[in-house]
C-alpha cells in the first residue's frame, strides 16, 4: 500500500543495554599484558644496547691498540730492514775491497812461481852441491891445519872442489 508506513522493525535484544562485560575485561587483560611485554622489549633492547655500546667501546679500544703496535712493528722492522740493506751495501763495498786485494797477492804469486818452480826442479842438484861445498870448505880447513888426504871418495859423484868456480890460468 502505498503511502502507509512501513513496519516496525524485528526486536534484536531485550532488556537495556549493558555492554560486554566479561569479554571487555579479557581485551583490557590482553592490552595490559601487551603494554608489559612491550616495557619489558623496551628494557631488554635497552639492556643489549648498553652492552653492545660497551662490546663496541672495548674492542674499538682493543682495535686502536692493536693498530698503535702494529704500526710500531712495522716501524721497527722497517728500521731492521734499512740497517740489514746499509749492512748488505757494506758488505758489497767490503767484499769488492777484498777481491782486489786476494787478485794483488794471486798476482803476487803468480809473478814469484817461475823462482818457486825453479827452486822446486833445482834443490836436490843445489842439495848435492850445497854438501859439496861444505864438504870441501871442511877438507880445506884440515888441510890448513896439516891433515893429509890420500885419495877422493870414489862413491862421489862431485869430487871436492868441483863446486868452486876456478880461475882461469
Amino acid at each position: 500500500e502505498a503511502g502507509k508506513a512501513p513496519p516496525p522493525p524485528p526486536p534484536t535484544w531485550e532488556g537495556a543495554y549493558e555492554g560486554q562485560t566479561e569479554e571487555s575485561g579479557n581485551i583490557i587483560a590482553i592490552l595490559e599484558m601487551a603494554e608489559e611485554d612491550v616495557a619489558k622489549d623496551i628494557a631488554k633492547g635497552k639492556a643489549d644496547e648498553e652492552e653492545a655500546a660497551s662490546a663496541f667501546t672495548k674492542f674499538e679500544s682493543e682495535t686502536q691498540q692493536a693498530l698503535k703496535d702494529l704500526s710500531q712493528a712495522i716501524r721497527d722492522l722497517e728500521e731492521a730492514k734499512g740497517q740489514k740493506e746499509a749492512d748488505i751495501h757494506t758488505a758489497k763495498n767490503s767484499r769488492g775491497t777484498d777481491q782486489e786485494e786476494l787478485a794483488s797477492v794471486m798476482k803476487t804469486i803468480a809473478d814469484a812461481e817461475p823462482g818457486c818452480s825453479y827452486l822446486q826442479v833445482n834443490f836436490a842438484i843445489r842439495v848435492k852441491a850445497r854438501q859439496l861445498e861444505k864438504d870441501g870448505l871442511r877438507e880445506a880447513k884440515a888441510i890448513l891445519n896439516g891433515g893429509k888426504f890420500d885419495a877422493p871418495d870414489p862413491d862421489r859423484e862431485m869430487k871436492p872442489g868441483d863446486a868452486f868456480l876456478q880461475r882461469r890460468r
